[in-house]
């Protein structure tokens, strides 16, 4: 319900932003999202990747076989 409402809300900016506000267009559509916001969002998306690199490594070293070879050379 309330994301069908936010997707409403972002549908009806854009088309104003196309016909109505036409002349406003320039500085309508192109802003950039708040610093903060923008901050979050690569945090987030570090983080993300971190994890997942943390596990591919995890399972490569777990993946490996350790044994102690009794033969010396």
């Amino acid at each position: 319900m309330a994301r069908n409402k936010l997707d409403a809300q972002i549908d009806q900016y854009v088309e104003e932003a196309f016909t109505v506000d036409r002349a406003y267009f320039d500085q309508l559509i192109p802003r950039k999202a708040p610093l903060r916001q923008r901050v979050k969002y690569y945090l987030a998306h570090l983080h993300i990747a971190s994890v997942i690199l943390r596990r591919s490594v995890h399972d490569f070293i777990r993946g490996m076989p350790l044994t102690i070879s009794s033969q010396r050379p």
